[in-house]
């Protein structure tokens, strides 16, 4: 029988002090954006790096899916999909599970 296939399965990973080293120098060479230049929506939050200050509006994927509402937030799906703490509880459990990572889900999750 064949082999499946499994895309990404041999991405090179960084460890956590290479992680920690490369987002320490991202944040010391970038400036962080002004927030009323980058949130569109009034619901967003600053973010610790650049690259992480994206306002919904500003992505023609999520723009799609406003239909008139303010903030992607305020999308049933969003809050049903990503929001919602078991769904995302389930999936934490099994990103650990699928990466092959040692890790105990949290008795609550928060957003740190």
């Amino acid at each position: 029988m064949a082999e499946m296939l499994h895309g990404y399965n041999y991405e090179p990973e960084y460890t956590d002090e290479e992680l920690e080293l490369r987002n320490s120098v991202q944040a010391a060479t970038a400036e962080l954006p002004n927030f009323s230049d980058w949130c569109q929506c009034s619901c967003c939050r600053q973010m610790p790096t650049p690259g992480e200050c994206v306002c919904c509006r500003s992505s023609d994927v999520t723009v799609c899916s406003l239909s008139g509402l303010q903030c992607i937030t305020e999308n049933r799906r969003m809050q049903t999909v990503v929001l919602n703490e078991d769904v995302l509880l389930v999936m934490y459990v099994q990103m650990i599970r699928d990466t092959g990572k040692h890790g105990r889900a949290p008795d609550m999750l928060d957003d740190k």
